[in-house]
């Protein structure tokens, strides 16, 4: 089996999770710029005009995003073939780059986080939120200090109950951390699940592609293993795809990394990385990965 180093299937994993923190980072970039306006103009500023900024503000930062997906799906696509060079020591063709988000069915969840009407709806709730606490602030001659904390707690800079540390503050701004409530924790996950999706969604392309000329190549599966994994990740922890990048899962089935049944995707932790393997490698490899699905099974009482 050819496949990459340990040392570079760390860097590989690294620039994913760099190409996540910094989205986030720039959405908190964009939440600070409300937030400031907001604060600067707490005192006199009309309500209807302060919610309709608010909800002009927050489209921008879920339009941002949305390029930053693209630019995600397109990083990800380079760095693929990249590694397959280095691993194959031979030039492959330019991988082709996306201006737009596809409307295949690949792409049918990530189109519906940005409908206008989702993008409008998530707005609101959030503007209306903040006026709100400014509105009823103002009714209860709350100190300014007093309304500000509470605007930060729906915005997601404090914590629930209003509290913000200097190293929770650092690794919000540095995308690497969120508070489990308000704004930023909304689009933190939408990066987390959609960068990781684009990084998916590239690798399949590119074993389709690289499958027209080797096809020997294969996916890889990589769970963190440190005790906390989730019990069919400790038994796929090394799982061979099919040739269309599917494992096979507990229940007999092939899915995709993220689109299997809740069950088994819930909160797990598992990448995949390319692999050329010989014809007695992958029959081997089939074989073994049927024993295993066996196994577990047995273990955690799936149903073929």
């Amino acid at each position: 089996m050819l496949e990459p180093s340990e040392n570079d299937i760390k860097k590989e994993k690294q620039s994913e999770l760099d190409m996540i923190a910094n989205a986030n980072a720039k959405c908190v970039a964009g939440y600070q710029i409300i937030r400031q306006h907001i604060f600067d103009n707490l005192e006199k500023a009309e309500i209807e005009a302060m919610n309709k900024y608010i909800k002009v503000e927050y489209g921008k930062i879920y339009g941002n995003l949305k390029q930053l997906i693209i630019d995600g799906l397109n990083e990800a696509k380079v760095k693929n073939v990249e590694v397959v060079e280095k691993l194959l020591d031979l030039n492959l063709r330019k991988p082709k780059l996306y201006k737009t988000l596809p409307k295949t069915p690949a792409f049918k969840y990530t189109n519906a986080v940005f409908t206008k009407k989702s993008v409008s709806v998530r707005s609101k709730k959030a503007a209306d939120a903040i006026t709100k606490i400014i509105s009823d602030g103002r009714n209860e001659g709350l100190a300014l200090v007093d309304i500000q904390k509470k605007i930060d707690v729906v915005m997601g800079f404090r914590d629930k109950r209003g509290v913000i540390t200097k190293k929770a503050k650092a690794l919000i701004e540095s995308g690497k951390f969120t508070h489990r409530n308000g704004s930023i924790y909304e689009t933190y996950r939408i990066v987390n699940t959609e960068l990781a999706r684009m990084n998916a969604i590239a690798k399949y392309e590119q074993l389709k592609d690289l499958n027209k000329e080797f096809n020997n190549c294969r996916l890889k599966l990589k769970a963190i293993i440190d005790g906390r994994e989730r019990p069919q990740s400790r038994a796929m922890n090394g799982f061979i795809s099919d040739s269309k990048g599917r494992f096979i899962y507990p229940d007999g089935k092939y899915y995709h990394l993220g689109s299997a049944p809740a069950r088994w995707s819930i909160n797990d932790r598992e990448s995949s990385y390319f692999v050329f393997l010989n014809d007695n490698e992958i029959k081997n490899q089939y074989k073994t990965q049927a024993e295993q699905r066996i196994k577990s099974t047995a273990v955690y009482g799936a149903k073929n």
